[in-house]
């Protein structure tokens, strides 16, 4: 089982995604991206030393290039 502070990090990691990126326009602002983009590393190697080497933990994020999701857009407009 999975440390409860790594599940929570995770689900707000998943949340963060949700409330600021557009499928069609992309992310809500750069900054957002690169640390969304920075947490999913972080949890990356957080969550490979809590399965151990049984597992490979890859990480392939939705918007790490520049089309669609590497463009800034409003989302309340």
């Amino acid at each position: 089982m999975l440390n409860e502070h790594l599940v929570e990090r995770l689900a707000a990691w998943s949340r963060e995604f949700s409330e600021n990126v557009d499928e069609v326009h992309g992310w809500r602002s750069r900054k957002v991206r690169l640390g969304h983009l920075s947490e999913a590393h972080e949890l990356r190697a957080i969550l490979q030393a809590e399965l151990g080497p049984d597992f490979e933990v890859v990480l392939d994020p939705i918007g790490s290039g520049s089309e669609p999701f590497g463009d800034e857009v409003d989302l309340n407009g």
